[in-house]
């Protein structure tokens, strides 16, 4: 994941292979180990998510964690979170 100083965050991810992949719904929190917070509305079809934070934040990182699910929508485990570091503008 990667953003840019207006809070656009590119997030690109290494698809399953699986027949039967539905999509993916995709998670974020400010903390590491704070609740995660589902960010899409519906199901991501693709390897890659464009995603907003707010940029005029003292948290300095954003993490994020995927759930893929099949076609009868059953979720696979969360991903290993991964962190991507916020713009620094402040």
């Amino acid at each position: 994941a990667k953003a840019d100083t207006s809070g656009i965050v590119k997030i690109i991810w290494k698809n399953n292979k699986e027949k039967d992949l539905f999509g993916y719904k995709i998670y974020r929190a400010n903390y590491e180990h704070e609740e995660y917070s589902q960010i899409t509305t519906g199901f991501v079809k693709d390897s890659i998510y464009y995603d907003t934070i707010e940029v005029n934040s003292l948290t300095e990182n954003v993490y994020y964690k995927i759930v893929a699910l099949d076609k009868h929508y059953n979720p696979s485990v969360f991903s290993k979170p991964f962190v991507m570091k916020r713009p620094d503008i402040i």
